[in-house]
């Protein structure tokens, strides 16, 4: 059975957003292979650039040496898991020199196109949509207190926008 070529057009931007006066956020793509990655840096000004910067550069770096072999769609969204986990060894080991940020981290949503499917994973609250029919679809779930306490009824969807907890996220 061979694999038919899809073509996938990918775009992105990132912005500061309305209370930070620099950004943190970090995109990249590689629209051959259908890879897209975004982080969203955090940790004080220099520290969520760095982080974010490296866990980008990890993880495309490594869906792109994965992007051209035949593989089961298991295994890939296996793949996609593991190189994020390693982006995060990497931070960890950047924030362990004399010369890097301290306390550095970002969350990560990274995916890859495959044929007809879509392999993703991610870290923390930054999401990927699915754009069908006009219409946008949130298909991954965050990975925060303030989703989790939803999760267990503690608050209702709306609720937990407004809660004092929606920037504490459970894994980066």
């Amino acid at each position: 059975m061979s694999e038919e070529k899809t073509q996938v057009k990918i775009s992105g931007s990132t912005d500061k957003g309305m209370p930070r006066g620099y950004n943190q956020d970090f995109i990249g793509f590689n629209q051959d292979f259908g890879i897209a990655v975004l982080a969203d840096g955090m940790g004080g000004h220099k520290a969520g650039e760095v982080a974010a910067e490296i866990a980008v550069a990890t993880v495309l770096e490594n869906l792109q040496k994965v992007s051209d072999k035949r593989t089961t769609g298991s295994l890939l969204l296996d793949y996609v898991s593991n190189t994020i986990s390693d982006s995060n060894e990497k931070i960890y080991q950047a924030s362990e020199t004399d010369e890097g940020p301290k306390r550095m981290g970002t969350t990560v949503v990274a995916a890859i196109v495959k044929g007809f499917q879509v392999y993703a994973g991610h870290m923390g609250d930054s999401r990927l949509y699915l754009y069908r029919e006009r219409a946008l679809r949130r298909i991954t779930k965050d990975h925060s207190l303030a989703h989790d306490l939803t999760d267990k009824g503690f608050y209702i969807e709306a609720e937990a926008r407004e809660a004092n907890v929606g920037h504490m996220v459970t894994r980066r």
